[in-house]
């Protein structure tokens, strides 16, 4: 959980969320941890009261729960017990993998995300660079422009002149 809170910086949710799972968990385990303990020293001092108190409300008139009376109560309980320890171990590892998975994906997003600014970033430059080469070439075309006015003037300005000089020949 605390890979989540240093990926997500959401330590308060990740404190919550943990909270909350051992409010669920911690009194299955004390139930099963006691259980285990009466069985080991035997069932002494009343089995029926623990069995009555670990399903509650099984003698209520049937309105609960009633657990199934066999033969093998003994085998039974534990059996049910040791399922109830694999449902828990199996819970647990499936949160622990559910935030690994969760971390993986925030750390991915992270990466994709900081691809994406580089991507920005390098996109700007590109349109910043666009956009003085534009410049560049507006005003080199305004100089051909005025460069080719320039000689268009020169070359009617050498033509009149050729015209004049060819005019005085003719008229001498």
């Amino acid at each position: 959980m605390q890979g989540l809170a240093e990926v997500e910086d959401d330590t308060a949710r990740i404190a919550e969320a943990s909270r909350r799972v051992e409010r669920d968990i911690q009194p299955l385990e004390a139930e099963v941890e006691r259980a285990l303990a009466e069985k080991r020293d035997g069932g002494q001092g009343g089995g029926d009261t623990a069995r009555d108190e670990l399903f509650s409300g099984a003698s209520s008139g049937g309105h609960g729960y009633e657990a199934p009376m066999l033969d093998g109560e003994d085998n039974d309980t534990e059996r049910l017990i040791r399922d109830s320890e694999s449902l828990l171990m199996e819970s647990q590892a499936l949160c622990a993998e559910s935030e690994q998975m969760g971390a993986s994906t925030l750390q991915t997003m992270g990466m994709q995300r900081e691809q994406l600014i580089n991507a920005s970033s390098d996109l700007e430059g590109t349109r910043n660079a666009t956009e003085q080469a534009r410049r560049v070439l507006r005003d080199m075309r305004s100089r051909t422009v005025r460069n080719k006015i320039f000689l268009y003037s020169v070359i009617v300005v050498l033509i009149l002149a050729n015209g004049a000089v060819l005019y005085r020949l003719i008229k001498k």
